[in-house]
């Protein structure tokens, strides 16, 4: 009985550190869309600065 519940413990552990991983995974991939979408913006903004007025 003991292993059984040994055995269920380890796989829910297993289990929490799976979901853990996949979030952080999941949040590392959005940091990545907002800092190229922060990129693109500063460039957007640097090349609207050195265009000619009326442009």
């Amino acid at each position: 009985m003991t292993k059984i519940l040994i055995l269920g413990a380890s796989l829910a552990a297993v289990g929490i550190v799976k979901l853990a991983l996949k979030e952080i995974q999941e949040i590392s991939i959005e940091n990545e869309f907002e800092a190229d979408a922060e990129t693109a913006r500063l460039k957007a903004q640097t090349i609207d600065m050195n265009l000619p007025s009326g442009y």
